[in-house]
């Protein structure tokens, strides 16, 4: 009697089983069960290999939203920063101006202007009371590089000697809104 011993290894794996071994191969495992399983997932890899254009450009348009923005807040800055910095030059000619008004016993006049703070005066009795230079370095530009304006002036209420220092402001042009005039009487 030619008996079959059936085991585990005989019932779970058929390449064992002397029965079925003809009709099974390896082959036909590949090409039944696992190349479909391999072209599915390449199919599923190949579906996301990049970003869609509308991907793209919905991206690319938010970068340029976000780069808007960011240089418009610059523009504004440097903007106000260039005012604040001719302000701040402006007030620092205070204290030269009134040690030369000290000194000479009057501020300098329109014609010299603020030249008068770094060379003395023509004036022989003027001269002698000079004690200057009053500022240490050449006269500063203001920040969009235009000289500074000066201006021997009084007081139109108590009529007391005084200056006014002003910038044509970013568009360099007079009486326009950028300008930035300080006045000390």
């Amino acid at each position: 009697m030619n008996s079959q011993i059936y085991n585990e290894t005989t019932y779970l794996n058929p390449v064992f089983n002397n029965k079925h071994l003809n009709n099974f191969t390896l082959t036909n495992v590949y090409d039944k069960e696992i190349q479909p399983m391999l072209t599915r997932s390449r199919q599923r890899q190949n579906d996301r290999l990049g970003f869609t254009l509308m991907e793209v450009l919905l991206v690319m348009a938010i970068l340029v939203i976000l780069g808007s923005i960011v240089v418009a807040s610059f523009t504004d800055i440097l903007a106000t920063s260039k005012e604040d910095a001719a302000k701040t030059q402006l007030q620092m000619f205070e204290l030269p101006l009134n040690n030369y008004q000290m000194h000479v016993g009057q501020y300098p006049s329109t014609e010299s202007g603020l030249e008068a703070l770094r060379t003395p005066p023509n004036d022989g009795n003027l001269q002698q009371k000079w004690r200057g230079p009053y500022l240490q370095k050449t006269i500063p530009t203001d920040p969009w590089g235009n000289p500074y304006n000066y201006a021997n002036e009084m007081d139109p209420q108590t009529n007391r000697p005084g200056f006014r220092i002003w910038s044509f402001g970013a568009d360099r042009s007079s009486g326009t809104d950028d300008d930035i005039i300080i006045t000390f009487y």
